[in-house]
């Protein structure tokens, strides 16, 4: 149950880097946000304390990350399915 968390955040990730213009920005603020929302999700769920921090942090930022490309890629496919049909 305390997957979904980082998982939301990754969406609310994805859903502030549709606003980003800048391509360049967006590759950089990607990544980065990833790692450190995931650390954090992995801090609020109380994984810190454990001896495997290192794999709860990886495991939580690749959630996050799977998230954010979830709404990246959906809001690319609306974009073009926009193009396409005008």
């Amino acid at each position: 149950m305390h997957e979904f968390l980082p998982f939301g955040g990754g969406l609310a990730i994805g859903l502030a880097l549709c606003f980003v213009t800048m391509h360049r920005l967006r590759w950089v603020a990607f990544p980065l946000s990833c790692i450190v929302v995931g650390a954090l999700m992995s801090w609020l769920n109380g994984e810190f304390t454990s001896a495997l921090w290192p794999l709860f942090v990886s495991f939580d930022a690749l959630l996050v990350w799977a998230g954010a490309t979830l709404v990246l890629v959906a809001d690319a496919a609306r974009h073009r399915f926009a193009q396409s049909a005008s």
